[in-house]
């Protein structure tokens, strides 16, 4: 009868000796390659909107204006603004006139590296080409989508 209870001892020690030694096994391997990234982990559903202020200067006082931004393959937006302009939306993009030129929000993820800013004032037009620097807004996480970009451009339309 003791040898009855000296190989269930034995199976027992083996196998809390086996699932040490995976234990082990799994934990030396996990610090070596690192979890698993992935690109879901974790994720939220906040959305952003990121956006292009063009900031005008010497404008007239009182004056209507009509600014429009081009980008690259030729898509442009327009807007007419002055005193008492009221905010306008058009999809994709939505804008509006501020005070000092104008907004116009791009779709997420769109970040066009090169942007025409055409502003038409007392029949007088002026245009010139910009590369904006971007902010980025990742309100998921760094891995996560959308990509959020915002930029502000500043334009002296009196040079």
């Amino acid at each position: 009868m003791i040898h009855w209870w000296n190989k269930i001892d034995k199976i027992v020690v083996w196998t809390f000796i086996s699932l040490m030694l995976l234990a082990v096994v799994i934990v030396i391997a996990l610090t070596i390659l690192g979890p698993i990234p992935s690109r879901q982990m974790g994720c939220t559903l906040v959305g952003c909107f990121g956006g292009i202020t063009v900031e005008l200067s010497g404008l007239p006082p009182s004056s209507r204006y009509q600014i429009a931004i081009i980008s690259p393959p030729g898509e442009a937006r327009t807007l007419y603004c002055g005193p008492n302009s009221a905010k306008t939306s058009q999809a994709p993009f939505w804008h509006g006139c501020t005070p000092e030129g104008a907004f116009f929000l791009l779709d997420a993820d769109s970040n066009p590296q090169e942007i025409t800013v055409a502003v038409t004032v007392e029949g007088k037009r002026i245009s010139k080409v910009f590369h904006p620097e971007y902010e980025i807004s990742q309100p998921n996480g760094e891995n996560c989508p959308p990509t959020c970009y915002s930029a502000t451009i500043e334009m002296n339309i009196t040079q």
